[in-house]
């Protein structure tokens, strides 16, 4: 999560325990999961959890049943270590382990995990569906386009939020005219994420809509101040007359001078 991120979840209490106790266990079993591979898919857990917050105290005991599933996914799955583990979890009918399997599998490095995560796109809950698409967008796999366009048209704030930034992975031009309609929605992480997010992308509309945010002084300053980062971003001399005619509140003045000072010395 970036400095400027007005994010109200923060990470549940306790969790950072249960992820020590879970590599202690995985350090103890017969058939161990070399930490190379298991370090990766815990951080994966632990960042998902930021547009979970449904997720809670639950999170625990769901990165530690992946441990204790291992040994058996082992012997049936032809992956190795976490990567069986995750396969198993994956078909959990618990919607929070889904939605763990999925983060931790984005983070995985085994050849298999693209086909992994590419049959959760067909999971029911739109979390889940978003977390999985955001990874394969994260390895520039443009299967994952309609399920992040589904989730960001969806009601599920964390499924936007995944979606959101699975766009900002994928870059594809099919975005700009949902994300710029997403800087009006009611939901103030999703127009903070989104100013971010259209930092990745060009165009008119694209600056437009960035200067006519950054500029409006109803919207949060952690939103006008992402759009304004996303125009620097972007490198579009045109934005230069927006910055400067920006005026108030003091804050958001002069980090817009400072933008329009930047760009233009870019070549």
């Amino acid at each position: 999560m970036t400095k400027n991120a007005p994010m109200d979840d923060v990470m549940p209490v306790g969790l950072s325990f249960a992820v020590l106790l879970s590599v202690k266990m995985m350090l103890k079993t017969k058939n161990r999961i070399f930490l190379p591979v298991v370090i990766p898919a815990l951080a994966g857990f632990c960042l998902c959890l930021f547009a979970l917050p449904s997720l809670g105290r639950a999170a625990g005991p769901a990165v530690a049943s992946v441990v204790q599933a291992s040994t058996a996914a082992q012997s049936n799955i032809g992956l190795s270590g976490a990567a069986a583990a995750l396969a198993v979890q994956a078909q959990s009918t618990d919607t929070v382990k889904r939605a763990l399997a999925a983060s931790g599998i984005a983070a995985l490095k085994t050849g298999e995990k693209r086909e992994m995560l590419r049959r959760m796109l067909n999971d029911k809950d739109a979390r889940v569906k978003a977390i999985a698409a955001k990874g394969l967008a994260k390895d520039g796999d443009a299967s994952a386009y309609p399920a992040l366009a589904e989730a960001l048209a969806g009601p599920d704030n964390a499924a936007r939020l995944h979606a959101v930034e699975g766009m900002a992975y994928l870059k594809d031009p099919r975005a700009v005219s949902p994300l710029i309609a997403l800087l009006k929605h009611k939901d103030l992480n999703t127009r903070w994420k989104t100013a971010e997010t259209l930092g990745n992308f060009s165009g008119r509309n694209v600056v437009d809509s960035l200067l006519s945010t950054a500029a409006d002084e109803t919207e949060d300053v952690f939103v006008r101040r992402s759009a304004i980062d996303s125009l620097v971003n972007i490198g579009e001399k045109r934005a230069l007359p927006g910055l400067k005619a920006i005026k108030s509140p003091l804050e958001i003045t002069g980090m817009a001078q400072r933008a329009a000072s930047i760009l233009e010395v870019k070549k």
